[in-house]
């Protein structure tokens, strides 16, 4: 059939399109396609429209795919979800988060941000930086629009119709069909990219370490050796590459200085959502001269007996109401956790479980009581200044710090030292000693 043939067709279906059934505008969209239409030849909806034909899919995807019953896993990725969109420059759609009954490794995005989560890729994204990264990126492919881009390329006549369809108003068309398309569309590489840059920028401003992203895709990048490759890799381009541009990325966000504020005008304060933080416990937080938080300090312990090596570093940083908190990692042999991290100029306060929305602010270090102080079942005193050797440096005026508590009861000596932070930890009752053999912090770096 000629061009000609198939642009009168699309004329004269055109002014009845609302009349026409569902199969006539994917014969004519078919002889379009089949013609070479070029770029462009099909309207780009308006945003209206991607949340009409989102919600008609998600009702046919919820129909056909079951939901988890997992309160905890809901919560997680709606609370993680939610944190990211307050973090939208503009926020046109009605973002919706939930999770698939599944174990398999998928996540999808409808048009009009209608996002599913499965089961199975949930539970290898072991922290919320990992969760974050998987849902910044499907929430920038809905706010870029990048379907509605698409679908004017989209070479598969049965989407293109129903698609168009909706859009018109006839819902007649099997949508099942839509939807597992839509499940395994894949974008360009160009949009992939711009959805991996968003998302990790997105992640990065709410207050998530956006190192997430590259777990993630490390974790990609081992499932393409194996057997069977997960559904969301064969939709996606190759994690190699994803990881590649991720560290570019993430590069150029850690690099780049804050943006100028207009003259005249004080730079705005960027508040992270207080659901990611918990309830804070102090009014302000302040620069603790015996603990300094910067994003990139790290400390190296080491263990003995037995000289086991383990690593405390700050990954990222958020504005509160209150202040400033940040992200840290506690990396060892058996794998990673993650906790938040605070202080005032005389106390530390350490938030162990962050995925757990209960999980409350515990205050582990008091720098300003030479008398004996209790709080929370902990009693707290500064012991005076020593002087310690140790294998990464000497330090003249270490401040020495004692707690004790706990069930069964502990007592912990502690040396800070300024500018620096822990340098020396024993327990009484274990025989335990940690010692700092490394440490880069700024202003010491």
């Amino acid at each position: 059939m000629s061009r000609q043939t198939c642009g009168v067709l699309w004329q004269a279906g055109a002014g009845r399109v609302k009349r026409q059934s569902g199969l006539l505008v994917a014969l004519v969209l078919g002889c379009l396609l089949a013609a070479g239409a070029p770029a462009g030849m099909f309207k780009m909806p308006n945003p209206e429209e991607d949340v009409r034909v989102g919600r008609l899919l998600a009702q046919e995807f919820e129909r056909t795919h079951r939901l988890t019953t997992d309160a905890a896993s809901q919560a997680r990725v709606e609370r993680i979800g939610r944190a990211l969109v307050d973090r939208l420059e503009e926020r046109m759609f009605p973002y919706q988060f939930k999770v698939v009954a599944s174990r398999e490794v998928n996540a999808v995005c409808m048009p009009g941000g209608y996002i599913y989560v499965y089961e199975g890729l949930l539970a290898r994204c072991d922290d919320d930086d990992v969760v974050a990264a998987v849902l910044g990126h499907e929430i920038a492919h809905a706010f870029l629009r990048h379907w509605a881009l698409t679908q004017t390329k989209i070479q598969d006549v049965a989407i293109v119709g129903v698609i168009a369809s909706v859009l018109a108003g006839d819902t007649s068309m099997n949508l099942a069909s839509t939807v597992v398309g839509l499940t395994n569309l894949r974008y360009s590489r160009k949009d992939e990219n711009q959805a991996d840059d968003v998302g990790i920028a997105l992640a990065h401003r709410a207050g998530f370490d956006p190192q997430g992203a590259i777990r993630l895709f490390t974790y990609f990048e081992k499932g393409e050796k194996g057997k069977t490759a997960p559904t969301y890799l064969r939709t996606h381009p190759p994690a190699k590459d994803r990881l590649r541009n991720a560290r570019m990325t993430i590069d150029k966000l850690v690099q780049a200085p804050p943006p100028p504020a207009p003259a005249g005008e004080a730079q705005p304060a960027v508040t992270a959502p207080p659901a990611l933080w918990g309830t804070l416990p102090v009014a302000r937080t302040e620069a603790n001269p015996w603990f300094p938080l910067a994003v990139g300090n790290e400390w190296r312990y080491k263990v003995d007996p037995g000289g086991a090596l383990y690593s405390f570093r700050i990954t990222a940083t958020a504005a509160l109401d209150q202040g400033a908190a940040y992200r840290a990692e506690t990396l060892m042999a058996g794998g990673t956790v993650a906790s938040q991290v605070l202080a005032t100029a005389t106390e530390v306060w350490l938030r162990p479980r962050p995925a757990a929305a209960e999980s409350p602010w515990r205050l582990t270090h008091l720098m300003a009581a030479p008398e004996p102080v209790t709080r929370e079942g902990w009693t707290y005193q500064v012991v005076g200044t020593e002087t310690l050797d140790l294998p990464c440096g000497r330090f003249p005026q270490a401040l020495h710090l004692r707690r004790q508590g706990g069930d069964p009861a502990v007592t912990y000596d502690e040396w800070f030292a300024a500018g620096v932070g822990l340098v020396k930890r024993t327990c009484e009752q274990t025989g335990v000693t940690e010692t700092l053999v490394r440490y880069a912090v700024e202003g010491q770096r």
